[in-house]
């Protein structure tokens, strides 16, 4: 799965799971859920840029919660995931403390009927 395959699908989740917060999608057509794993600075709409190791990341992503997401964009590692009337934006730029990539995402499929 890739990015660009999110239009369509809505967020029902976010927290964090040890270091990364993370915010999780559902697609309504087949009921699989896709988590995107955040490691580096990020925004929600126009609001400061969030450190992703602060409180204040969960806080920030709560803003998501049972929005659809209509567009993305891509422009090399920075992403945006574009919504109704707000946006995530994935800085794309590692620091000192990202492990691995900057963002990834992880698909669980729903069990088959």
């Amino acid at each position: 799965m890739d990015y660009h395959d999110l239009p369509g699908w809505f967020v029902v989740e976010v927290g964090r799971r040890q270091a990364w917060p993370f915010v999780t999608f559902a697609d309504p057509a087949s009921g699989d859920e896709a988590r995107l794993y955040i490691d580096a600075m990020f925004r929600v709409g126009s609001t400061d840029v969030v450190d992703r190791d602060e409180d204040a990341a969960i806080v920030a992503l709560l803003q998501l919660e049972g929005l659809t997401v209509q567009r993305v964009h891509r422009d090399g590692a920075a992403i945006t995931l574009h919504f109704d009337d707000t946006s995530l934006s994935l800085s794309g730029t590692g620091d000192a403390r990202t492990s691995g990539d900057t963002s990834w995402l992880t698909v669980q499929h729903s069990p088959a009927t």
